[in-house]
């Protein structure tokens, strides 16, 4: 999904975020949460076996979708996100990332953090009471980085038969 498609985004906020976008600028402080993040996560799986993500597709086991729908915008718990969509190899269960494709991403979710610049909400989908990334894996592993206890989210709600 293109950000700037959402709605919950102003006109202002849109401007600020393709500036961002289209500059190569990386805050000190987001690459020494990269780095603190990379060594975490390399610390937590070596000594705790931490596993990747859970994937959708399995935790769906198979069976066949009753009915989705969306909830709307909402504050999620970051603790609750437990999975993705399809990209379960990129990040540790606790979001550290795994890959070093997503550095460069990863610095500039985290520089936009830093400068205040308005972040689209991350898409979510919700089964049962877990919650699997659409789009976002990025903006909440610099949430979950940060600290912070929530992030707001797009969740669509997933029921099985």
């Amino acid at each position: 999904m293109d950000p700037m498609n959402s709605l919950t985004l102003s006109s202002s906020e849109q401007y600020a975020y393709r500036q961002f976008t289209r500059e190569m600028r990386v805050s000190p402080g987001a690459r020494a949460l990269y780095n603190r993040s990379i060594q975490m996560g390399w610390m937590r799986r070596l000594l705790f076996h931490l596993p990747s993500l859970k994937d959708l597709q399995q935790a769906l086991g198979g069976k066949p979708v009753s009915r989705r729908y969306s909830e709307g915008l909402q504050t999620v718990p970051v603790k609750a996100i437990i999975g993705s969509e399809g990209r379960t190899t990129d990040f540790d269960i606790e979001f550290h990332p795994i890959k070093k494709h997503s550095q460069y991403r990863w610095l500039r979710v985290a520089t936009a953090r830093d400068e205040w610049i308005p972040i689209p909400p991350v898409e979510l989908i919700r089964l049962g009471n877990e919650y699997f990334v659409r789009d976002g894996h990025h903006r909440i592993s610099v949430a979950k980085a940060r600290g912070e206890k929530d992030i707001e989210a797009e969740v669509t709600v997933i029921e099985l038969d």
